[in-house]
This record gives structure tokens, sequence and C-alpha cells, in this order.
């Protein structure tokens, strides 16, 4: 029992030091995985039962000490409830490698994210320095020709498209700046704006298996393909962007402004090549990253391996300076997860989440349709203030549970609830991601308050999983 409590303790320590960035995250969550081994690894080893006492020392016998002296039952109880640990077996350091790469059993599934997310961040990182996405985005915010709701159209499909491709703090970091310079030059209020394209950005994180970490490790874990993506989430994003923007509409109706016809012809005098410092680096990383969606939905047994080839072939066919190349891997995102690669197994492996995953049993009484909408509810909310990565490592493991004597239909589609709801409720309230949106708009001189931000986002928000609740009821009754 100990051994449960101390786990949990630490992994709310962590999320909790994540959430309030007290510090920062890899370290947070590498050093809360290093307490769990060595702890784990003294308990199950009994040592404090080897040690060189004058006279033994014994759980057991303190326990039938207390209840000599004291002759109350309860004491023996919780005595025995918190020392005894023979139903774990000795902890070892190979455990620690099983929870940061997987076993043969659940075929790697860690190591494969590991090795696509590399793979994809260095042709992203490679993008961006390229200057693809901002050439992309100001185009395609010229062709708004001015008009605020053509405008706000293209700043939410700017949102899902970019966000489908890259990490969500990469596309706040390329669009937050772009869309302030873009209202500045139109001398309109960038707020709504900038709003709308931080909430859409968890829809392009639904839509395909690479389009954010929490898919990615979904992806593996659930048996996901590109096709499933495409057959079952991709349009439905689609749907879920067209309500959401309905809602933008409505609720900014009297905040979008006409800019003044001059200041929209300046707008488009501005030259989006002005954003690309080589244009042979611009073709190449293009072609690169359109050959790998092509590769990895004809082939998407080897999705890992091919996106970090053509990472590595870009590097060299680019030319550019790979030391540079690597500089735009976020080492401090893989520490993180191999820390709580390690705190969840450390988890797994002291009985917290079979814990966790019958009781939800218990709940859904095994029925697929109770299931899909747990698995959307539950990750959404715990999404919506805890960073929805160890939100996800924490509930993988419980999906098999869940989905016990389900037929692969129905268990793939409780996969796809768990990922709308570990990317979609992390719009509820505004932490998470969404805390750097406003760092950087305050950065630029813009005010956005949390109320401005919670009312949109978790208006937005309940609308978006209830309509996904009445789509994944709908699967789940065929």
């Amino acid at each position: 029992m100990i051994a449960i409590l101390l786990t949990l303790i630490v992994f709310i320590v962590v999320i909790v030091t994540i959430a309030t960035e007290k510090m920062n995250r890899a370290v947070i969550s590498l050093l809360g995985a290093i307490f769990l081994f060595l702890f784990l690894f003294f308990y199950t080893q009994n040592i404090s039962n080897t040690l060189a006492f004058p006279w033994k020392f014994n759980f057991e016998n303190l326990s039938n000490l207390l209840i000599l002296i004291l002759d109350i039952k309860p004491f023996e109880k919780l005595s025995l409830l918190l020392f005894q640990n023979d139903y774990l077996s000795p902890f070892q350091f190979f455990n620690i490698i099983d929870f940061m790469v997987g076993t043969r059993e659940d075929n790697f599934n860690n190591l494969h994210s590991i090795i696509l997310i590399l793979g994809i961040m260095i042709q992203v990182g490679i993008c961006h320095e390229a200057g693809v996405f901002q050439f992309v985005a100001l185009n395609l915010v010229k062709s708004s020709k001015g008009d605020p709701n053509r405008l706000l159209l293209i700043c939410c499909l700017l949102s899902v498209f970019l966000s489908s491709i890259i990490n969500n703090i990469l596309t706040v970091i390329v669009l937050i700046p772009l869309t302030i310079m873009i209202c500045r030059m139109l001398s309109i209020n960038p707020v709504p704006y900038i709003l709308s394209e931080a909430i859409l950005v968890n829809i392009g994180g639904i839509i395909f298996p690479i389009s954010s970490v929490p898919n990615v490790l979904i992806s593996e874990s659930g048996g996901l393909n590109f096709i499933h993506y495409l057959i079952y989430i991709a349009w439905f994003a689609i749907i879920l962007l067209l309500v959401t923007f309905l809602i933008f509409q409505l609720y900014f109706k009297k905040k979008l402004k006409v800019p003044e016809s001059r200041l929209v012809r300046v707008l488009e005098e501005f030259n989006p090549w002005n954003f690309v410092p080589n244009k042979q680096l611009f073709y190449s990383s293009i072609f690169s990253l359109i050959i790998t969606f092509i590769l990895i939905i004809a082939i998407p047994t080897f999705t890992d391996i091919i996106a970090l080839t053509l990472g590595l072939l870009l590097i060299i066919i680019s030319k550019i300076n790979a030391s540079d190349a690597i500089k735009t891997i976020d080492f401090e995102l893989i520490l993180y997860l191999l820390g709580i690669f390690i705190i969840t197994g450390c988890m797994d492996y002291v009985g917290i989440i079979d814990s966790i995953g019958f009781a939800l049993k218990h709940i859904t009484g095994g029925s697929p349709q109770i299931t899909a909408q747990v698995s959307l509810w539950i990750p959404a909310f715990l999404s919506s203030s805890i960073d929805n990565i160890p939100i996800t490592s924490a509930l993988i493991p419980i999906m098999p549970i869940l989905t016990f004597n389900f037929n692969t239909y129905q268990s793939q589609v409780s996969y796809f609830a768990l990922g709308f709801g570990t990317n979609l409720g992390d719009n509820l309230t505004p932490m998470g991601d969404n805390i750097l949106v406003m760092n950087l708009t305050k950065q630029h001189g813009i005010e956005l308050k949390f109320k401005q931000f919670f009312k949109i986002g978790f208006l937005s928000t309940i609308i978006q999983l209830s309509v996904t609740s009445f789509y994944l009821a709908i699967l789940m009754s065929f």
C-alpha cells in the first residue's frame, strides 16, 4: 500500500509542478522517475530486513508489537496494508528500460513513438527555418482582402492545418506573432483572431496520428494508422471546425472590424518571400514533408523509420549544417516523455493502473457505448488543467482493461475517444499550452485576460465535446 500511495503522490506532484510551471517539465519528470526507481528498488528488495541492526527489524514484527502493546486490531490491518510488499516482484533496472522503450509484448510502442516524434521534429524544424509555414500563412491571409469574416475563417483554417502537421506549440509560435503583425498593419483588434487560433490548434491535433504527441502515443498503442484517421477522424475534424467557426462568428460579431482600404493595399503589397531565406531549402523541405505523408499512408507499418529516414535525408539533400538541424529537435520533450513513461510504468507496476481500470470497467459495465463516453469526457476534464501527455500516458494502459472482450472496431473507437478527449479538453481552461499563447501576446504588448480565454474556450470546448460525444455514439451503434 505504501508503494501505491507514494507512487501516486509522486505522479500528482509532477503534474501539479508542470501545471504551475514551478520547474522545467523535463527536469521534474526525470526527478520523479529517479525517485520512484530508487524507492521501488529498495522497497521490493526488502533492504530494511537485511541491514545489520542489533536485532532484526521486520515490519510484520513491528505490527505484532503494536498489537501486543495497544491491543487494537485496526493497527495490525493498517501496518500490514502499508508495509506488506510480498505481492511485488523485485524491481530491477531492466524495468526502467521496459518502461522507457516498451516490451516485446507491446511491440516496443514507446520507442516507436519517440523515433516517430524525432523524425517529424527534424522535418518540421527545417520547414520552419525555411519559412514554409510563414509563407503559406501570409499568402492565405492576404487572400482575405481585409474582410474580417474571411480573415477569421482563414485564421481558423490555418490553425487547424498547421497543427495537423506540426505540434501545437510551434503552430502558436508561428501564427500568433504573424497574426499580431497582420492586425497591426490593418489597425484592427487581434484578440478575436488569436483566441480562435489558440482554441482550434487542438482540433488540428486530432486529425492525423502524427498531429500531436497524445495521438502518436495512442495510435502506437491502439494499432491505429493513417487510414483509420482519414476514415474516422479527418472529415469529422472539418465538422468540428465548421461548428467552432460558427460559434466564433456569433461570439466575436461585434468585435470584428473592417479595416481601411488603404491599409489593405499595404498588406497586399507585402512580399511573402521575405520569410524565405533559401528557396532551395524551401522547396526541398516541402517535398520531404509531402513524401513523408505519402509513404506513411502507403506503408503504415514503418511510420517511425520512414519519418526519421526522410528527416536525415533532408539534412543531407538540403546541405544545411547537421548541428543546426539537430538544434531544431525538442530534446526537452523527449526527456520529458522518458520521465513520464517511467512514472506511469511505475504506476502500472504497483497496481494503480489496474485499480483505476477495473474501477472504470465497473462504471462502464463493459458497455462499448459507455466506454466511449468515459474515454472522452474523463480525459477531457483531466487535460483541462494538466498537461495532456502524462494524462494520455497514464490512461493508455487502462484501455486494454476497458476494451476487454470488445471487437477490433469497438476497441479502435474507444482509442479514438481517448484521442478526442485528451486533445480537445486542453481548451476547457487557459492552462497547459494556452499559457504560452497568453505569454506571447503579452510580449507583443497585447493584454489577453484569463477571463476572456476561459469564457470562449469553455463554451466552444463543451460544444465540441458534445458533438464528438454524439459522433462516438453513432460509431458505436454500428
